[in-house]
């Protein structure tokens, strides 16, 4: 086996050595590429594109193998047809401005690019029939090669407007007889056309649908003249004629070649081939030409374009790339040939997977400095993580890529540029555990390929990766002079010491040094001092001391002018560790959390200070293509404005072989109506799909619905209304409890709420108790128990249990005598003055109505009313305040793996948060199990109040830190606490807003159901079952 292996590598190097000395001509590098494109670009000639009426070609490829992509920023107004590489006009209407829309072509070679941009004017449609005729002429032509010298034995002329359905065209030959005989002393040009005019050498046919035959009769003895009248005319639906223009043609009528050289000649004119822009079959090939010439053909590149025995088909053999070839016809009669030559563009073979997505126009994809949403996806593509968050399957107990229980997977942070797990310095001190950690590194990490590693543009020459580009990354993301936007992540998520101060070095005022003064019962006195950087600047003075607390002093405190690096937390241990000294302890699941991304990653420190402007306050790293490297599962190709981002698969990244993309296109579209219509014309892989385009999709096979944190409900007053028109039926429980059975959730979400997930709890499935855990709360047994005996079969739609507790609810109020028997009540629900609301409530009045039995003809048609009262913006958020409404519309979202949390904080008298009226839920008592914390008690239930169930639970309380089996009390916590509040009907749940998308049939999700952390499992659980050249008909 040794020896075959020495065997091949020498017959490889030789073989390579005989490669090399047979080239003959150079590398086809990208910057020639990058050349050959840009003069394509240059070469394309649209016309005149500043008064567009109607439908313009757009070139396919060039001679030289540049295939062009075309993109519209505006497809309402130009459209693109790809597969028949048409701009297509839809101008605007009548009375509406006309408007410019940037066309941008982008020539490809490989998966080398380079773009530009035409400005196009679209012309509204006029107002007049004279004007519309006016554009009718304008546009108006004959399908001939040229007027001057008219060859072809005959064409069709148009009989309609393509403009205008309503502008017929008719034809008529102008006879000799209705010219003007020159004068004797008329140029001679006008004597000569007088003289050979001739009307008789075209005559025309009988109209139809498709237009008019004119045939062309060739004189034998001369050229000949001859002019043709167009006259169009505008008809009103009545068919009455309104307006009428004429067009005038002048034809030189050619003579028929008196000899073999000018019959080939007119051959070779007439001589077409169609289809050459992108070719990916057999061609076929005319043997024989006008007047019976012989058409031989040849190619110049026989492997990829040969001609067959018979003459007439290029046989094509596809490449690996795109290939451009040429054909030569060789057209001959008699002793006379001439040649004539077309370039076939023959796309390659190459099976490749380019998922296809979209975003909106990207500026800055440096990972330190931006700290948009849409920029760090794009970074993404290109780093990775110390950790990663991921399917943990070893904890699981299955095997990788077993998603037979997807939903209850593990998920964990886990080592991916990192060798191992953090190394807790001082585990075992319990007062020092989780302030010192230690990173190790992989030993095979390394940047993407780039020329400037060996063409002397780097002094450093090693593309490897180790902790000197991590030092010297977070050194430049502390930096105090950039100002880099994720410097927060070393000083606030991850709390470095000395971290901010480093960053915050000579910003003047850092908090308020207050001295406390306190005096206990045995009358000894301690004073303490601490910073408090909640007291701005201008209060930081003596004159400010709050005596009632005890204050004695207060001191301005600020960061100090400089300060050195080299005393932030951060340290180099050898070339493959790195340590960590934090303010304050974390825990390895909150460590790696946060260097689960490229914010904590290297950056390239050449080419960042390459960068680097002369007050070193700015760098152009990660401005474009050039200025930022790949250490990620892609690596950046290209990068157009306005056009896209193009990623190439990085084979140096140490996880690419779990990833099944070749490329990523990333499509840079600002309208997501643009964005739809790029998608439905089979551009792109994946597009947003909800709000007002969700009909369009909801129906898609490929829809994903992923849930967020956010639960839309009706909050409820059952207190006094500030405008005194207080409902006296709210305070009544059954009645609440009455629309809370009343509201069909389901039907609501699949319809006028779509899309959107039906839920009768406060909490979305989104939601985690802990983020250490990984299923669902909501499907949970504690979960799950919040609903029992409240119908959760039907999410809480039971109209006959509402009927009969509205009914009790109303013979209530009349024996407390709140009403009278026979009165009419009602709930009134405040909402935004907007069509969507009233669509969305107009269904929901006429379904509780139903549902209670107070439609019309019902036992309770004169008893309820759902009253809905619209509001602008500002008058229902006054409403709300003055407490003037009895429920109202709205929704709270909180961090998924902390629902006790949110609970706490909206419904809770004790803060602002509370929407609800009348309620007082943070002093309810709650009764909860507690088998973990009190194992081994006789009692291990615990009474508390709503809001010390809440503060027991945050940082400081005593159920906060983790013990074992902590993860059990929380979700008994959260139930109880969910439950009474659903018990009271505080609020109505009504559904969880989704994201949507639609992707391609052509995506496939190993994954097939939605995972709380993984969702549907991201692009490393992805693949396309078509490959780039199969989606194009190949």
């Amino acid at each position: 086996m040794k020896k075959f292996k020495l065997f091949s590598l020498v017959f490889m190097l030789l073989f390579s050595l005989t490669l090399a000395a047979c080239k003959d001509k150079p590398e086809d590098t990208t910057d020639n590429k990058s050349e050959t494109i840009q003069a394509a670009l240059d070469n394309i000639d649209l016309g005149d594109l500043s008064g567009v009426l109607e439908d313009f070609t757009l070139p396919a490829s060039d001679e030289n193998g540049t295939t062009f992509a075309w993109t519209s920023s505006d497809e309402t107004v130009l459209e693109i047809d790809e597969e028949n590489n048409l701009a297509i006009v839809h101008r605007p209407e009548e009375g509406q401005d006309d408007v410019e829309v940037t066309l941008t072509v982008t020539g490809n070679i490989g998966i080398i690019s380079e773009s530009d941009t035409f400005t196009v004017k679209v012309l509204a449609f006029p107002e007049g029939e004279a004007l519309k005729l006016a554009e009718a002429k304008k546009v108006l032509d004959l399908p001939l090669h040229d007027f001057d010298e008219v060859i072809e034995p005959n064409f069709v002329a148009p009989v309609k407007s393509h403009l205008y359905d309503q502008i017929s065209i008719t034809w008529a030959i102008v006879p000799k007889t209705d010219l003007t005989e020159p004068a004797d002393d008329a140029s001679d040009d006008d004597k000569a056309y007088y003289n050979n005019y001739d009307e008789s050498v075209v005559s025309l046919g009988s109209p139809t649908n498709e237009g008019l035959s004119v045939t062309v009769n060739r004189p034998s003895n001369a050229d000949k003249n001859v002019r043709l009248v167009a006259t169009l005319t505008i008809v009103l639906a009545d068919g009455v004629a309104e307006e009428q223009v004429t067009k005038e043609f002048e034809l030189v009528v050619k003579q028929t070649p008196a000899d073999d050289a000018g019959k080939v000649a007119e051959a070779i004119t007439l001589l077409q081939l169609w289809g050459l822009d992108i070719v990916m079959s057999d061609i076929t090939l005319p043997t024989t030409g006008h007047y019976d010439t012989d058409i031989t053909w040849a190619s110049n590149n026989t492997d990829v374009i040969s001609i067959s025995s018979s003459g007439d088909t290029g046989v094509v053999t596809r490449p690996n790339e795109n290939t451009a070839v040429t054909l030569t016809a060789t057209v001959a009669t008699g002793s006379e040939s001439q040649t004539k030559s077309f370039v076939a563009i023959v796309v390659g073979t190459d099976s490749t997977f380019t998922y296809r997505t979209t975003t909106t126009n990207i500026d800055n994809i440096n990972p330190q400095f931006t700290t948009d949403a849409r920029e760090g996806d794009m970074i993404d593509y290109m780093t990775a993580g110390l950790f990663e968050g991921d399917f943990d399957w070893a904890a699981s107990g299955v095997s990788e890529g077993d998603f037979s229980n997807a939903a209850a997977l593990e998920f964990n942070y886990l080592p991916t540029m990192a060798a191992e797990m953090p190394i807790d310095v001082h585990a075992d001190d319990a007062d020092k555990a989780g302030t010192v950690w230690q990173v190790k590194l992989r030993d095979d990490l390394r940047w993407q390929d780039d020329p400037r590693w060996a063409d002397g543009t780097w002094t450093n020459t090693d593309p490897t990766i180790d902790v000197d580009d991590f030092m010297y990354a977070y050194k430049m993301l502390l930096d105090p002079k950039l100002l880099n936007g994720r410097a927060s992540v070393l000083y606030s998520d991850i709390p470095v010491v000395n971290a901010e101060t480093y960053y915050k070095q000579g910003t003047g005022y850092k908090g308020c040094d207050v001295t406390v003064e306190t005096t206990d019962d045995a009358g000894a006195t301690t004073t303490e001092t601490s910073l408090d950087t909640s007291i701005v600047e201008e209060d930081c003075v003596d004159t400010k001391v709050d005596t009632d607390n005890g204050e004695t002093a207060r001191t301005k405190v600020d960061w100090p002018a400089t300060f050195d690096f080299a005393n932030v937390g951060i340290k180099k241990i050898d070339n493959l560790t790195f340590e960590f000294t934090l303010e304050s302890a974390m825990t390895s699941w909150d460590f790696r959390e946060q260097l689960a991304s490229g914010i904590t990653g290297p950056v390239h420190e050449e080419l960042y200070e390459a960068g680097m402007n002369d007050t070193r306050t700015k760098t152009t790293y990660g401005t474009n293509v050039n200025e930022i490297l790949a250490y990620g599962e892609f690596k950046l190709n290209s990068w157009q404005d306005d056009v896209n981002l193009y990623f190439e698969k990085n084979e140096h990244f140490i996880e690419a072989d779990e990833y099944n993309f070749d490329f990523v296109r990333v499509d840079l579209i600002e309208d997501q109506g643009n964005r739809i219509e790029e998608f439905k014309k089979g551009r792109l892989d994946v597009v947003g799909a909800g709000g007002k385009y969700y009909p369009d999709f909801k129906d898609h096979p490929n829809i994903k619905l992923s849930p967020v944190t956010t639960t839309f409900r009706w909050a409820t007053n059952i207190g006094e209304r500030g405008d005194g028109n207080t409902n006296p039926m709210m305070k009544y429980d059954k009645f609440r409890q009455a629309i809370y059975y009343a509201v069909d959730r389901e039907e609501m979400s699949a319809t006028v709420n779509s899309p959107s997930i039906a839920q009768q709890g406060l909490l979305s499935p989104e939601y985690v108790i802990h983020y250490t855990e990984t299923q669902s709360y909501r499907s949970t047994d504690q979960g799950k128990s919040v609903f029992d005996g409240k119908s959760p079969e039907t999410t809480g739609y039971n109209p006959t249990l509402a009927k009969q507790l509205f009914e009790e609810a109303y013979a209530e109020a009349v024996a407390a005598g709140d009403i009278t028997d026979g009165d009419e009540v009602y709930v009134e629900l405040s909402m935004l003055d907007a069509e969507s609301n009233w669509t969305s409530n107009e269904w929901v009045k006429s379904k509780i109505e139903e549902a209670l039995d107070a439609l019309p003809g019902g036992s309770n048609a004169d008893k309820f009313e759902f009253k809905i009262q619209p509001y602008s913006s500002e008058a229902l958020n006054g409403a709300v305040a003055d407490n003037n409404f009895d429920i109202v519309f709205y929704g709270w979202t909180g961090v998924k793996f902390d629902p006790i949390a949110l609970m706490g904080w909206v419904w809770n008298e004790n803060f602002a948060y509370m929407h609800e009226n009348g309620w007082t839920p943070g002093a309810w008592d709650i009764t909860v199990d507690l088998p973990n914390y009190n194992a081994g008690k006789d009692i291990t239930t615990e009474t508390r109040t709503f809001n010390e169930w809440f503060e027991a639970t945050q940082s400081g309380g005593d159920l906060y830190d983790p013990y074992p089996g902590f993860e059990e009390d929380l979700l008994n916590i959260c139930a109880a606490m969910e439950k009474a509040l659903i018990d009271e009907v505080i609020a109505i749940p009504l559904f969880t807003s989704v994201n949507t998308a639609a992707y391609s049939d052509r995506v496939v999700f190993e994954n097939p159901e939605y995972h709380p952390w993984m969702g549907w499992g991201g692009m490393k659980y992805m693949y396309l079952n078509q490959s780039d050249q199969e989606i194009k008909g190949e």
